[in-house]
């Protein structure tokens, strides 16, 4: 994921937040269910987990720009 963690700004995740709290929608979480199973390389996530990543932008961030497509495994892929 080298450079898009430039493209995350703090403005964008909360907005993503506010949608969350607000409405709630089943096809983001599942999106970014799958988004954060990537990050952690493990197939199980949960909406908490979206939850816990999306509260802190430079966290997230942080994660994404440490982040080598190599580290996934092929079943989590």
């Amino acid at each position: 994921m080298e450079g898009l963690h430039k493209q995350v700004s703090k403005a964008i995740i909360d907005n993503i937040n506010k949608i969350f709290l607000n409405d709630n929608p089943a096809k983001l979480s599942k999106t970014l269910e799958v988004f954060i199973a990537l990050l952690r390389n493990k197939q199980n996530t949960k909406p908490v987990d979206v939850e816990l990543f999306f509260q802190d932008h430079a966290k997230l961030v942080s994660k994404m720009a440490k982040h080598e497509t190599t580290y996934c495994n092929l079943e989590t892929i």
